[in-house]
C-alpha cells in the first residue's frame, strides 16, 4: 500500500518543519521575555535564574518536541481508524470529507472552535477530577508563584490528551483539520492573569483572542469554574 507510506512520510516532513520552527520560537521567546523581564523589573534579580525559572525553561524548550510528537501519536490513531473504516488513508482525509466539509468557512471555524471548546473543557475538568489524571495535570500548578512562563508546565501525558480531544471529534465529523490553530499565551492585567488563546486562520490571519479566568484547584479549596 504505497499511498500509506507517502502519507506518513508527509505528514513526517511537515512535523520536521514545523518542529524547527516551533523550537526556534519557543527558544527566542523564554529567553527575550527572559531579557525583557530583566530590563524592566522593578525589583532587580540575581545572575542565577531561581529554580523555578530553570524549570520553567525544561518545559518551554522541550514543548515543541512534545507538540509534534503528539501529533504524530493522533495522525498515527486517525490512519489506522481510516484503514479500518476501509478509505483511501492519503493526505487529503486532513481537508475535510462529506457535506460537513462544503461549509462556507466561517461556519467550519465557528463549528470547529465550539467542538474543541466543549471538548477541552470536559478534558481539564477529568484531569482535575480523576486522581489518576491529575498527577499529571498537577505539573501544570506546580509552580508556587504564577508567573509569564508557568504557562508551559505541561506534561507530556496531558498535551497528547488535549490535542487528541481537540482534534479526534473534528476528524470524525469530517472538518477541516488545517481550518484553525489555537495559540496559548499569557497575560497579565493589573492584577489579573489570564490564559489567552489567540486563534490563527490556516493562511496565518489572527482571527481573535479568547481570555480565560484560570482558578486553581487545590486542597481546601472548592472550584467553582475551569475558564
Amino acid at each position: 500500500m504505497p499511498h500509506i507510506e507517502t502519507t506518513w512520510e508527509l505528514l513526517m516532513s511537515q512535523q520536521l518543519r514545523d518542529l524547527w520552527t516551533m523550537q526556534l520560537w519557543a527558544t527566542a521567546g523564554f529567553f527575550g521575555l527572559c531579557l525583557i523581564e530583566g530590563l524592566f523589573a522593578r525589583k532587580k534579580r540575581k545572575l542565577k535564574p531561581p529554580p523555578e525559572l530553570v524549570t520553567d525553561m525544561f518545559y518551554w524548550l522541550t514543548g515543541p518536541s512534545v507538540r509534534v510528537l503528539s501529533r504524530m501519536l493522533v495522525f498515527a490513531l486517525l490512519q489506522g481508524l481510516v484503514l479500518l473504516a476501509g478509505l483511501h488513508a492519503g493526505p487529503e482525509l486532513l481537508d475535510g470529507f462529506g457535506p460537513l466539509a462544503q461549509q462556507p468557512k466561517a461556519l467550519i471555524v465557528v463549528e470547529a472552535l465550539l467542538i474543541m471548546d466543549f471538548a477541552g473543557y470536559w478534558t481539564h475538568r477529568a484531569f482535575h477530577q480523576i486522581p489518576l489524571l491529575w498527577r499529571f495535570h498537577a505539573v501544570h500548578h506546580s509552580a508556587k508563584h504564577i508567573r509569564w512562563a508557568t504557562t508551559g508546565r505541561v506534561h507530556p501525558v496531558n498535551e497528547i490528551a488535549n490535542f487528541s480531544a481537540a482534534v479526534i471529534p473534528v476528524f470524525l465529523l469530517g472538518l477541516p483539520l488545517g481550518v484553525v490553530l489555537p495559540l496559548s499565551v499569557y497575560e497579565r492585567a493589573g492584577h489579573a492573569l489570564f490564559n489567552t488563546v489567540v486563534m490563527v486562520d490556516a493562511d496565518g490571519t489572527a482571527l481573535g483572542i479568547y481570555r480565560k479566568s484560570h482558578i486553581p484547584d487545590g486542597p481546601g479549596y472548592t472550584e467553582k469554574y475551569y475558564f
